[in-house]
């Protein structure tokens, strides 16, 4: 992939050059004086590793490119040419020769569900599915590798791909697995279908009443269909996506092993994990503890966690470079592609059906009570109904206990009219979004928003020129965590399903999306002084890239390959290499 020059290592423990008589360690120097103090003496040590000949994009505005960078104990010790930087290499420094591919600073998720992405892997991959017929043959194949009783569980499957064009039922995967309680996941992430074993097996039946939040649907007749909506799918004993009761803390382990090494390959160097519970937290601590994550995570913990948090005094920012704590999740509404994000006006065809909206008194009490201990909030919050409530609640919060660097964010911020993106700008509100969903489920969107609302779904491009910090992320397993797929989507918008542009108005420039993936998503996790911008003193995070997304067409921007990811310094994913 790149040339590798190897020399002897030594490993230091203390500053080499430092007066004899200071004692200080490298690491402490980092907590005492912060990376960028440590800049004159970072450059004047044999740098650790040195990459040379590449096309170094800082995304600084004081030096915007260089051809070569120094690396030194995990930080960014120098920048400058190949030939000046490789004359201050020692015995123990490895040099990188990138033959002239492009390096950015390490992209970052703002938005992965660790834990499901790797859960998710393990089932039924239902996503190119194109008739029910095909999902009913793929499900027969899994139903005979699964022992009698089990549930089978699968996702992806997505009813504007079928043929039929319709959601599936019960009905059509009964007597597929008859024996077997099914699970399949709807690909929004917030449905899911059961078949009649499975709704035996939840307690689910015509009488059930659904739970706040969810929704059961029902045939003509009153019977369950087997689809369930957000909250509801809760009522299922197994499942994705937030579902309880967890697998046993050994699978747990495995998927988050499995997910961080997808994310890896992937380009990333940090996500954001939000709705972390105690088992998540738990298992990646465990990992961190023993070196097993190879990017930066940031856990936001559930809710539900909030009273153990205040109790104990926890507030957003506990932990180190490679774990810590960041926002507290909280929900306020569903899903736009199910149908159940809190509206002002219904969904086009269904007059009864403006979406969900959570307790808000409950919601705006969890945010009242985050805002008071210090926490960063992150609030799911996806339609224009939603949206304003949750604002309005930062607001109350905000009056209570002022904070002029809150941070705090909208997760989603998918249906955002004018008066409430000024309303997010005047309050110092961050949103966390995901553009991928245009780009896969836009039509939908317009099938069930009409035009109108369409010209402030997902504005991107007016959120940003308004001056509202937008980070971009995937909502990760509901599109993949790959942030080059999420800058085309940002730059295009174009329907993977008709080539069509959905709403042009809103298509952001190549750099725009960059640095939602970069310096906005930094920003948004209060990392902009140590991330974000490839500079000096900062932690030595690069993606490395198979060409220019300055120099490519916009079309081929998800086609630029990533070669390797480097975090810390070290390289933890390098294309063709195990």
């Amino acid at each position: 992939m790149f040339k590798e020059k190897r020399f002897y290592r030594i490993r230091r423990i203390h500053c080499p050059r430092l007066e004899p008589a200071d004692p200080v360690t490298i690491f402490e120097s980092l907590l005492i004086e912060g990376g960028a103090a440590l800049v004159p003496r970072l450059a004047h040590m044999h740098p650790d590793l040195v990459l040379t000949n590449g096309n170094v994009l800082t995304l600084s505005e004081k030096v915007p490119r260089v051809e070569a960078v120094a690396v030194k104990y995990g930080v960014i010790a120098q920048l400058g040419s190949s030939m000046e930087l490789e004359k201050g290499r020692g015995r123990g420094t490895k040099v990188l020769d990138l033959g002239g591919m492009t390096v950015l600073p390490g992209f970052i998720d703002t938005h992965v569900h660790l834990d499901d992405f790797g859960l998710t892997l393990r089932t039924l991959n239902l996503e190119e599915t194109k008739s029910v017929d095909e999902v009913r043959s793929r499900l027969r194949e899994r139903v005979k590798s699964t022992q009698k009783g089990e549930w089978v569980m699968g996702r992806g499957w997505n009813e504007r791909l079928l043929m039929e064009r319709r959601l599936l039922t019960r009905w059509d995967i009964d007597d597929v697995s008859p024996d077997n309680p099914v699970y399949l996941h709807h690909f929004s992430c917030h449905a899911t279908l059961l078949n009649s074993r499975g709704l035996e097996v939840s307690g689910i039946n015509r009488s059930t009443k659904p739970p706040a939040g969810g929704w059961i649907d029902v045939d003509a007749n009153g019977e369950p269909t087997g689809f369930l909506r957000s909250n509801a799918r809760f009522m299922a004993p197994v499942g994705l996506n937030g579902v309880r009761p967890r697998p046993d803390l050994a699978i747990l382990r495995e998927a988050i092993i499995i997910g961080v090494g997808r994310a890896v390959e992937y380009g990333l160097t940090a996500i954001h994990v939000p709705s972390a519970d105690h088992d998540e937290i738990k298992v990646t601590q465990e990992l961190a503890a023993e070196g097993k994550l190879p990017l930066r995570v940031t856990l936001l913990p559930k809710v539900e966690l909030l009273p153990n948090i205040l109790q104990v005094g926890i507030s957003s920012g506990l932990g180190d470079d490679m774990l810590r704590i960041g926002a507290i999740k909280i929900f306020s509404d569903g899903s736009l592609i199910a149908k159940t994000a809190a509206m002002k006006e219904n969904f086009e065809g269904e007059p009864d059906n403006m979406g969900i909206l959570n307790d808000e008194k409950v919601f705006s009490n969890q945010i009242l009570e985050a805002n008071r201990a210090g926490m960063q909030i992150a609030t799911h919050a996806v339609g224009d109904r939603a949206i304003e409530a949750v604002l309005n609640a930062y607001e109350t919060a905000l009056k209570d206990t002022p904070r002029t660097n809150h941070r705090h964010r909208i997760e989603h911020g998918s249906i955002v009219p004018k008066a409430l993106r000024d309303k997010a700008k005047r309050l110092g509100v961050v949103v966390s979004t995901q553009p991928e969903l245009v780009t896969r489920n836009g039509d939908g969107f317009e099938a069930s928003l009409g035009e109108k609302r369409m010209r402030y779904t997902y504005p991107i491009k007016s959120m940003l020129e308004e001056g509202i910090v937008v980070s971009g992320s995937s909502d990760c397993p509901l599109t993949y965590c790959n942030p080059l797929k999420g800058i085309w989507s940002a730059v295009t918008r174009q329907s993977e399903n008709t080539g069509k542009t959905i709403m042009a108005t809103e298509c952001v420039s190549i750099d725009q999306a960059i640095r939602m993936y970069t310096v906005n998503a930094a920003y948004v996790g209060f990392d902009e002084g140590r991330k974000g911008t490839i500079e000096e003193g900062k932690l030595a995070d690069f993606t490395v890239l198979s060409a220019d997304p300055y120099k490519v067409g916009e079309s081929e921007l998800r086609n630029i390959r990533v070669e390797a990811t480097i975090v810390g310094g070290k390289v933890v994913y390098s294309r063709g290499r195990s």
